[in-house]
């Protein structure tokens, strides 16, 4: 008999419903423009942060209020730009870091202007820090309101941290939640790493997520 079995690779799926955003002093200047629309200054903002910072929620969030749709950073040069927004009544571009075609990009922009669409932009970098290499695309994204994400405090680490357990269905012990804290690398992409390596291991072990197995893995 093995001692270990393998453990089944089950596909999480995160929770983005508003209730589940967890505000804080580093996310709040982002929060309140979200809570804001539609009384922007301008139809197009965007916001950068860290990977899991929380833009992906923030913009579902958005996109529930506006009724609009997501386009994926691939579509941007592949389909027109027209076809994509077009009698939207609003647009989200998430992952822009990503988006490869900078014509197609310039041709978003304009029909953005154009129809005077509401667009919310979500980028790891300030769009104006992203090495665009057309000068009329450059400019343009310089120009948006960009709002930052910053990094999180103890708190905001600790509500995330038992947030993504929560997406895995684990319930963990609070002496658990706050040794990590206390260990762990201060960034949201750690703790997503972690929570991921503990399932993990506590399915494969068969085990219950306590001190003594989190000490194994830090």
């Amino acid at each position: 008999m093995l001692s270990k079995q393998t453990a089944l690779p089950f596909e999480v799926t995160p929770s983005y419903r508003p209730e589940d955003f967890i505000p804080s002093a580093s996310n709040e200047e982002a929060y309140r423009w979200i809570e804001q629309w539609p009384d922007w200054p301008s139809p197009v903002i965007s916001i950068h942060g860290s990977p899991a910072s929380g833009k992906t929620h923030l913009g579902h969030i958005w996109l529930e209020k506006t009724g609009g749709i997501a386009i994926n950073p691939q579509d941007v040069g592949a389909t027109p730009a027209y076809e994509l927004i077009q009698h939207r009544p609003a647009i989200l571009i998430d992952d822009a870091d990503q988006i490869t075609d900078e014509e197609g990009w310039f041709h978003i922009m304009n029909v953005l202007r154009e129809e005077n669409t509401p667009a919310l932009i979500l980028s790891e970098q300030a769009l104006a820090q992203l090495p665009i290499r057309l000068p009329d695309l450059a400019s343009r994204l310089a120009a948006i309101t960009s709002v930052p994400l910053h990094n999180p405090d103890d708190a905001l680490l600790e509500a995330v941290l038992v947030k993504q357990f929560a997406d895995h269905q684990l319930r963990v012990p609070t002496e658990v939640i706050k040794y990590i804290i206390t260990h762990m690398e201060r960034s949201f992409v750690s703790i997503r790493h972690l929570v991921q390596t503990i399932n993990h291991l506590s399915l494969q072990e068969k085990r219950n997520i306590t001190l003594p197995l989190l000490k194994k893995i830090m």
